[in-house]
């Protein structure tokens, strides 16, 4: 059983975040000890695992969840690695004005990919990380040259992988902040506006990471 601090009573809207394996558990374990669901053969309980949840993708849900439970409540676990912009926005308005008897769980890698509105209406659950993989790519990053630097994002560049690159960004500033704010202003200031500019679709992913490899 996952022992979940702070997550006492049941909120309309929560993520989990972090590595796929605890991040889902923790998830499970919510619906379960805290919105008092069973996680078996329960017509009210409905998962969507995805690698990115899109318009389509979104459109269906928000039907779904305007269809009455059969039990006390419904909630629905949205499992994926990213939210598509479009896909946010369509969601908003149910995330805005939820069912009382409609629960939102999701489990993501990271909240930077989700809109600062769209977070606004979440409760954060936590970040679930496997003890060897927190921070490891940023660490490796860090003491890494320039050009094993350049070898290590090679397939983030190749595929344009906007999460990805997102993780390493927000493990690299949350790394670096725990160094000391004093003597990394400078860092963490570059790290941040960085972090902003891999937000919008329209940024080079491969720009951003090369700059980073340069200036860290």
């Amino acid at each position: 059983m996952v022992v979940l601090e702070n997550m006492k009573a049941p909120h309309h809207a929560v993520v989990f975040e972090g590595d796929h394996e605890p991040a889902l558990t923790a998830a499970r374990a919510y619906v379960e000890e805290v919105l008092g669901m069973s996680l078996v053969r329960n017509p009210d309980l409905s998962f969507l695992t995805l690698p990115r949840i899109t318009i389509e993708e979104a459109r269906i849900l928000k039907e779904d969840a305007s269809q009455q439970p059969l039990g006390h409540i419904r909630a629905f676990v949205i499992v994926c690695d990213t939210i598509l912009v479009e896909a946010q926005n369509a969601l908003l308005k149910i995330l805005e004005e939820p069912s009382k008897r409609t629960h939102f769980v999701l489990v993501l890698p990271t909240v930077e990919t989700l809109l600062p509105t769209v977070r606004s209406r979440l409760h954060h659950a936590g970040r679930f990380m496997t003890e060897d993989s927190q921070h490891t790519e940023a660490k490796k990053f860090l003491k890494a040259s320039y050009k094993e630097r350049m070898k290590m994002i090679e397939d983030v560049l190749e595929d344009k992988d906007r999460v990805k690159a997102r993780t390493l960004i927000t493990s690299l500033l949350s790394l670096i902040h725990d160094g000391g704010v004093g003597k990394n202003v400078e860092a963490l200031k570059d790290l941040a506006l960085t972090a902003d500019y891999i937000q919008d679709r329209s940024s080079s992913v491969k720009y951003l990471l090369q700059h980073l490899a340069v200036t860290l």
